[in-house]
């Protein structure tokens, strides 16, 4: 059995018959992963590079005190609003 099977080896071997190979579904899968991986670091790395750079805080600091400005010629008494009287005919 064994000089029947060195015979159909060398045969393949020499006709160039060769063996389907399936590709392998976890190479594959990872393959795929990799490359979204990929793609979603080119995206960020642009990202990264087009969005505006803040130095801290100072951009961001607004004070009170300049809100106040505007409402300082304003009384501080209460507004009373009164029902209007209704037209006597």
């Amino acid at each position: 059995m064994e000089r029947i099977d060195e015979l159909v080896e060398t045969l393949k071997s020499v006709v160039g018959v060769k063996e389907e190979k399936r590709p392998n579904v976890i190479a594959i899968i990872i393959t795929v992963i990799l490359v979204l991986v990929a793609v979603a670091a080119a995206a960020y790395a642009v990202y990264r590079f087009v969005t505006p750079k803040y130095d801290g805080e100072d951009d961001f600091d607004f004070e009170d005190d300049d809100f106040d400005d505007f409402f300082e010629d304003e009384e501080d008494e209460p507004v009373v609003i009164t029902p209007a009287k209704p037209e006597e005919e």
